[in-house]
Parts: C-alpha cells; structure tokens; sequence
C-alpha cells in the first residue's frame, strides 16, 4: 500500500454561551466555555465514510509481495492470474476491488489499476465473469 498522507487542518476558535435546559425532567446549566483555535494534522482518508469502518485494513503483501503497483502491466497480470490458481479467482478479484475503492479518492492511478487488474482476471479465468467498471470512474486506456 501506498505511504499515508497526513493534511494539515486548521480549527477555528468558538465560544459557548452559558445556558440552561431541561434533559430527562432535570435542570441542567452548562456554564459557557471556549474552545481556542488549534492546527493539527489528520491521517487523510479520503471522503467521508471511505475509512477503517467499511473494509478492515489489508495485509501486506497479499498480492504476491510489497510493490505490487510498481510492476509492469504484463508481470502483474501474469502474477494476479498464478496466484487466484492458487488462492482462488474471488480471493484475489476481492482483495483488488477492496483497494481500488479504498484508494479511489487518494491515489486514483493505483485504483484505476486494481480495477483494470480486476476485470482482466475475471475475464482471464475459466468462467468468463464479465465485470463492468463501478459508476463514476473513467475507463483508462
């Protein structure tokens, strides 16, 4: 997997007011407060909802060793292909769509690879299982 990206948020200060409010028939008074302005970093996931929550994290190496990405098109397409004879077509047809929706937003070349990766195994193995490209992505020639 490609090295983390850390943004640089910059947070704005606020105040408070204090007020009073009813919660479950008691009286509650909440004295004011502020918050002061702060800049801090972030490990950058993308958009929302596209972190740990949705597919848990990937081993490393699970596509025949780290540096996967940076082998040409036709010795990754030769390794994809030996290691779902291994490992089984949906093994490996799943674990390369995990990445290319987890890297979509933050490295949308190694996503259009893993799809490209992705339909061509499908269209490699015995079956013939036509997968169509996801919606919202260009198809890269």
């Amino acid at each position: 997997m490609p090295k983390v990206h850390r943004l640089r948020v910059h947070r704005r200060g606020f105040h408070v007011r204090a007020t009073v409010f009813k919660r479950k028939g008691k009286t509650i008074h909440r004295k004011a407060f502020g918050v002061s302005p702060a800049t801090f970093k972030i490990r950058d996931v993308g958009a929302v909802g596209r972190g740990k929550k949705i597919i848990p994290p990937l081993k490393k190496g699970g596509l025949g060793g780290v540096g996967y990405f940076k082998k040409s098109t036709m010795a990754r397409r030769k390794l994809i292909v030996k290691l779902a004879k291994k490992q089984g077509e949906k093994t490996i047809g799943s674990r390369l769509s995990a990445i290319g929706v987890l890297t979509k937003r933050t490295h949308p070349h190694i996503s259009h690879m893993a799809f490209a990766d992705r339909h061509y195994l499908m269209g490699a193995m015995k079956g013939k299982t036509v997968v169509g490209y996801p919606e919202g992505f260009k198809r890269v020639r």
